[in-house]
């Protein structure tokens, strides 16, 4: 996808144009702010590079491309919303939420319990293993079922940014189901 047409369908007034240019740049910006942060988690990093994405194109008019790229001039944005997120977490992330606590087991019914299947084991082992932020976002998407306004108002996070969130944690998940032995046989599901 070609970034200046993108930039300049934004600065037409073209809202769709945005969604687009920003699935293109994140991927460069996470490995960035992977770079200069990696002692934030992936989830402060991916805020970090979300705000720096939403102040970049806020401020568009002020992009100039006679002198970068527009992920570099945006790399200056995640700088500072790095550098933002340290200023607030002074002592540097917060303890785990689970810290101390004993994980809660799933509440199962002796009555209902079904036959165990292979693939259900090695999918909910997938899940129980991925991070506690994706664990979260797949508990209130598909648990829940919140719709993405709901969930994004209980993380403070723009509609548009909670859909990329789940988005990247459903991609990480299909990734490591590929390659796992134990689901690897299974056709892939569709995508959210």
């Amino acid at each position: 996808m070609d970034v200046a047409r993108l930039i300049q369908q934004l600065k037409d007034g073209d809202a769709a144009a945005g969604p687009i240019l920003v699935s293109v740049v994140v991927p460069r910006l996470l490995g960035y702010a992977e770079l200069i942060a990696s002692d934030l988690s992936l989830a402060d990093r991916e805020e970090a590079v979300e705000h720096a994405i939403e102040t970049a194109i806020r401020r568009l008019d002020r992009y100039d491309p006679s002198k970068g790229t527009f992920p570099g001039w945006v790399r200056g944005f995640v700088r500072h919303a790095v550098g933002d997120w340290r200023r607030h977490h002074p002592g540097g992330a917060p303890a785990a939420l689970d810290d101390g606590a004993e994980p809660v087991a799933p509440q199962i019914n002796d009555a209902e319990e079904e036959p165990t299947n292979p693939a259900t084991v090695a999918l909910t082992a997938l899940v129980l293993t991925a991070p506690e932020t994706d664990q979260l976002l797949l508990r209130l998407r598909f648990e829940e079922k919140l719709p993405h306004a709901q969930i994004a108002q209980q993380l403070g996070v723009s509609e548009f940014a909670c859909r990329k969130r789940l988005e990247r944690t459903l991609a990480r998940l299909r990734t490591r189901a590929a390659d796992d032995p134990d689901l690897s046989r299974y056709p892939r599901g569709e995508d959210t």
